[in-house]
């Protein structure tokens, strides 16, 4: 069925999917093992406590867009989604790395991974999510208060 539709898009629109197996890998990876476990600190304004977490990948897909463009002639689109375990909260950071991650969230984030291909090498352009309530559509290279949420993702997927 993939060998059709690759064909189709050749033959139809003149031009070859790319490889998209360095990606598929990648999230395989994930999927088996989750992004490393993060200590996380929370000020209330009065006083700072500290959580473990973590996230699992539970599915992606992958999907391809033709740019045009002889410099970045594609960029590929991976929707994913995951949950994350936490721990309970701590007063030091100390407690929270040995914390025990049993606190599972029944909510589930939506990401996008948006990669550009260069030189035939795929390079993590940007990765965006949206929150289980659909409220929050955000980037998270520019969004100050998400950096740590998007630490572990930058991490597991581009070895920043």
């Amino acid at each position: 069925m993939m060998i059709k539709i690759s064909l189709f898009v050749f033959l139809v629109l003149g031009f070859e999917e790319p490889d998209t197996s360095v990606l598929r890998k990648k999230f395989d990876q994930l999927k088996t093992k989750g992004t490393a476990e993060r200590v996380i600190a929370v000020n209330d304004g009065t006083k700072t406590t500290f959580f473990k977490r973590k996230f699992e990948l539970v599915s992606y897909n992958i999907e391809t867009t033709s740019t045009g463009n002889k410099i970045i002639p594609y960029f590929a689109v991976i929707k994913f989604r995951a949950k994350v375990k936490i721990s309970k909260e701590f007063e030091t950071t100390e407690l929270a790395s040995n914390a025990v991650l049993n606190n599972e969230s029944e909510s589930f984030l939506q990401w996008q991974a948006i990669y550009r291909l260069v030189k035939e090498n795929w390079a993590l352009e940007n990765i965006v999510y949206r929150s289980s309530n659909g409220e929050v559509f955000g980037d998270l290279k520019n969004t100050t208060d998400a950096k740590h949420f998007i630490f572990d993702w930058f991490n597991a997927l581009d070895g920043y």
